[in-house]
């Protein structure tokens, strides 16, 4: 096979995948968004919907110069985001009061984020030539299916159309990454140009997408090393652009970071059970979960018999759960919540231990960090729609932890192998 139609045959792989993720992707939500939104009963709540409907009928179009030379949409808030207000003022002439229209719209850039999803995915996958795409596939899969833990959030955003800014916002910076991923591989200015373009957008249509920068900057070095002629660039961007916020809003809406609030939150959202366990008092699934992975370490290291690590790694944590708490007793083992405790405590403590592992041949620290920054703006304030952002990169992420523990159990099986062939020989 010649190398056009190796590349013919990866662009019709690639867009037919392109394709079923936007398909899952609106699939899953489609029961909700398909519920008939009472439009007497939206307004009538006087929250986001009633204020910003109001507006956008009460708007002509020579008011879309306002937007861009001014505070959205939204009277008396101090945000500059003219794509969304655009996009407002258009759903209102042409739906009106049907919200349920509106939420249509809100599920196709749903699915036109799952695809951007997939798409980002399998480039950071690309080493695993043969199942890059099914890795990039379980990333929407995580995104985008009933059980992910942040899924109220994509709920939200497909039912209350005043979140349809994160939506669109998210669907400009992933493109922006997938753009500025493929430039960095290729070396392309016309890519590159066109990612510039899609950050632009993302800011404009909402201020989330200036956490696209730190990632950025992540993804930069996790390609090519630092790059500060890249990096510096973006960042002169970024900063033009929150000048041209300043000039054009001057009284803005701005959150105050420096709370002993966010602080917590911050905690909360970057040490996950750790956080949350430990401020409540429960120790012991930490205790034992730190235990466990010690002893683990050693018994392999020493080569201890698999049945004599598995008998002290259990009483240890018996041990944990009797003895680490003023309440602790060996039944917490065989209750199905602290059981569950425990074995989040074991998960995230081995996902970063993972991620450390493979930083150099994975994208899981990469995954892991953007997680991480994408919490950061939204430590301020907690809507459920503000986690639309996080769900889909929790959703990268526990793709990446799929790939690294499939990794590592391929390494130990190949070692498993060798040792018995080792062993044949002698």
């Amino acid at each position: 096979m010649d190398k056009f139609s190796v590349k013919w045959r990866n662009f019709i792989l690639t867009t037919i995948c392109f394709l079923l993720s936007a398909a899952y992707g609106m699939n899953a939500v489609w029961g909700i968004v398909r519920i008939h939104v009472n439009s007497e009963a939206a307004l009538a709540r006087m929250d986001e919907v009633f204020y910003i409907y109001n507006a956008a009928r009460a708007s002509h179009w020579h008011d879309i110069w306002h937007w861009w030379l001014g505070p959205w949409i939204y009277p008396g808030v101090g945000y500059y985001r003219p794509l969304t207000s655009m996009l407002y003022f258009f759903e209102c002439r042409l739906f009106g009061d049907n919200f349920t229209e509106y939420n249509y719209v809100s599920w196709v850039m749903h699915g036109v984020n799952c695809g951007l999803l997939y798409l980002f995915a399998e480039s950071l996958f690309s080493n695993h030539n043969r199942f890059k795409r099914v890795y990039a596939l379980s990333a929407v899969y995580f995104f985008a299916f009933a059980g992910n833990s942040l899924f109220f959030a994509v709920c939200r955003a497909m039912t209350w159309f005043p979140a349809q800014n994160d939506v669109l916002c998210l669907m400009f910076g992933l493109l922006f990454l997938v753009l500025l991923d493929r430039a960095l591989l290729s070396n392309s200015k016309p890519l590159l140009i066109s990612a510039y373009a899609a950050f632009i957008c993302s800011v404009f249509s909402k201020e989330m997408g200036y956490i696209l920068v730190p990632i950025a900057w992540w993804l930069i070095y996790y390609r090519s090393g630092w790059r500060w002629k890249q990096m510096g660039w973006l960042f002169i961007v970024a900063l033009c652009l929150w000048w041209l916020r300043k000039l054009f809003v001057p009284v803005q809406w701005d959150p105050q970071m420096l709370r002993w609030v966010i602080f917590r939150k911050a905690c909360l959202a970057w040490l996950g059970p750790l956080w949350y366990l430990g401020a409540s008092g429960t120790w012991w699934p930490i205790a034992a979960s730190v235990l466990t992975l010690a002893i683990a370490y050693v018994g392999v290291r020493m080569r201890w018999k698999t049945s004599i690590l598995v008998l002290v790694c259990v009483l240890v944590i018996g041990l944990c759960a009797q003895f680490v708490g003023s309440n602790g007793t060996w039944a917490l083992l065989f209750v199905s919540g602290s059981l569950e405790q425990f074995m989040w405590v074991m998960l995230f403590l081995v996902g970063i231990l993972l991620f450390w592992k493979y930083r150099n041949a994975e994208m899981g620290l990469f995954a892991g960090v953007s997680l991480d920054l994408v919490y950061f703006p939204i430590l301020q304030y907690g809507g459920p729609h503000y986690y639309y952002w996080p769900a889909a990169f929790l959703g990268l992420m526990n793709a990446a932890f799929c790939v690294c523990a499939v990794r590592w159990a391929k390494e130990k099986y190949a070692a498993y192998k060798a040792k018995v062939k080792l062993n044949e020989v002698i």
